[in-house]
């Protein structure tokens, strides 16, 4: 198995002419002298030669920031890195040399570093590689090393069409962004590479979120990480990225997450009590309804893949077909549980026949009592429970014709995947029909106990929400719920103490950057969550 070996080390300017004016020539060349001795500094250690190297650095920094001045920053926009470049040299001047490396690494490196960064995620997984590549997508593990040690890393994904190409990093890269050294390399070192790969956009998701807020959407307090992480965008500005704006709405890969800590939770019975009551009552009433949930093997993807379609048509968002399953269960193997919850019709009629039977004597001894001897309170008793009686007839006649669909029937799907941060609910779907089975909120439960509570894993992700919180009307506000449910404060709003259960949403950053790529630059359009992105435009030259 080959290990991860380098791509380049320290810092390696490219100087791309193009076709340029007289005057820009000029400009790129004075750039250049600047930039081969700003990187000659970096390289200096702090030996004998240490006095002239600041003092020459005082010299050279002079003119960066001159460079780097507003108009300037207006019309170059590689003035930006300049800029970074002298809180970095401010540093190195100062002896805190740091040798870096982008390295490529082997599946399993990568494997190994996502598992334990504390941004690590499904996206970043020699999985999702695979998946990608199935998908007919370049992919890379790409990583900075700091000596002999990992502190970064990225799957890279180089997209082609007849058209265009451009580069991806879903939920990444796996960084510390509030390192400006390390990552004012790193990115340098993926724009370069992007640019090498023919890419003219490269767009990034980093999984750091903005700030932490409670089930309601209210922001958290400082010491709990509600803070707003704005240090972060400070980062991204300074190496030359724009910030793409705070909004709201579903998008691919969502900017909202939906998060459960399951700290404190050992059992079935302290997890069904972290839920609100209704949930509760739902999970409660699905199990008693005949409703049981299984995993699908590879070849009932078909199954899962039904039920996704209908929903897609029903709730209009992409389906994405069954092949696609079928490759994101080959890609990540035991790792995706495709789970479906069905109605077992033979129990759920002996279950509801049982209660027909218990409210059929009910209402006959109060019918007697009440004609015995009449009260306003047997009179109400009476009413209610011939209701329940209607009811539990109206059922069974509901289940005869259910039972005509067959013995077994799916209610309800969804994909689990597996990380070792955590278990992300990815899709789901159901069947409107079966809806009063509660289905759906079975198979929730269910997966929290198998996947997380029995392996003693503590962070359930929901995944994707709109982040609208205060608009009953808004389409997004049945999902919002249904996930509020499965949350023991109600309404208070508040993350409890260590130790015990939280619910969380997690907003994330929307950036963009304007860098050279192919030798010419322009501003991206602005997306949802953390987009850092790199465009070419004919109109604009370096």
């Amino acid at each position: 198995m080959n290990k991860s070996h380098p791509i380049e080390s320290n810092y390696r300017p490219s100087h791309e002419r193009g076709g340029c004016s007289t005057t820009e020539l000029r400009w790129r060349g004075f750039k250049s002298q600047v930039e081969n001795i700003a990187l000659r500094l970096i390289h200096c250690k702090p030996d004998i030669h240490h006095l002239w190297a600041i003092v020459l650095w005082t010299i050279v920094a002079a003119i960066v920031r001159t460079m780097c001045t507003p108009h300037l920053l207006g019309r170059h926009s590689s003035c930006a890195r300049y800029a970074s470049m002298v809180s970095l040299i401010d540093s190195e001047a100062k002896g805190s040399m740091r040798d870096f490396v982008l390295v490529k690494l082997t599946d399993e490196e990568f494997d190994d570093f996502s598992a334990r960064h504390p941004q690590g995620n499904f996206q970043q997984t020699s999985a999702m590689g695979r998946l990608r590549a199935a998908q007919g997508i370049d992919v890379e593990y790409l990583a900075l090393k700091e000596g002999e040690k990992i502190v970064a890393a990225a799957l890279f994904e180089t997209h082609r069409s007849r058209f265009s190409t451009f580069a991806v990093i879903h939920d990444g890269p796996m960084c510390d962004y509030h390192d400006t050294e390390a990552l004012t390399f790193f990115m340098d070192a993926l724009k370069r590479h992007a640019k090498a790969k023919g890419a003219s956009q490269l767009e990034i998701t980093p999984e750091s979120p903005y700030r932490l807020r409670d089930t309601n959407g209210a922001s958290l307090p400082d010491d709990q990480n509600g803070a707003p992480d704005n240090k972060l965008i400070e980062q991204l500005e300074a190496i030359g990225f724009t910030h793409g704006g705070f909004t709201v709405g579903y998008t691919a890969v969502p900017r909202w997450r939906y998060l459960k800590d399951l700290t404190g939770i050992t059992d079935e019975k302290s997890l069904l009590k972290s839920y609100d009551k209704r949930t509760q009552w739902s999970v409660k009433r699905a199990q008693s309804m005949g409703v049981h949930v299984r995993e699908l093997s590879d070849d009932e993807l078909g199954v899962f893949a039904r039920i996704e379609q209908q929903t897609a048509e029903r709730r209009s968002f992409e389906y994405r077909g069954e092949a696609y399953f079928h490759r994101f269960k080959e890609a990540f193997g035991s790792k995706a549980h495709f789970m479906v919850a069905e109605i077992h019709i033979d129990e759920y009629v002996a279950d509801m026949t049982s209660k027909r039977e218990a409210l059929s004597a009910k209402v006959a001894a109060l019918t007697a009592k009440n004609a015995e001897h009449p009260t306003t309170k047997t009179e109400r008793q009476l009413g209610e429970e011939t209701r329940n009686l209607a009811a539990a007839e109206k059922r069974l006649n509901e289940a005869a014709e259910f039972a005509k669909d067959g013995d077994v029937l799916p209610a309800a799907a969804s994909l689990f995947v597996e990380h070792p941060r955590e278990v992300i609910y990815l899709f789901s779907g159901s069947v409107e029909q079966y809806k009063p089975f509660y289905a759906s909120a079975l198979i929730q439960h269910d997966a929290m106990l198998h996947f997380c509570v029995e392996h003693g894993l503590s962070r359930y992700n929901f995944y994707g929400i709109d982040g609208v919180f205060d608009d009953p009307d808004d389409e997004g506000r049945g999902v919002l719920e249904f996930k509020q449910g499965f949350n023991s404060r109600g309404t208070s709003g508040r993350v409890r103490a260590a130790g015990q259960t939280g619910r969380l949403c997690h907003e994330a950053i929307c950036a963009q950057a304007a860098v050279a790529v192919n030798g010419r630059s322009a501003q991206a359009i602005p997306e949802p969550r953390v987009t850092i992105r790199v465009t070419t435009s004919k109109k604009v030259r370096l």
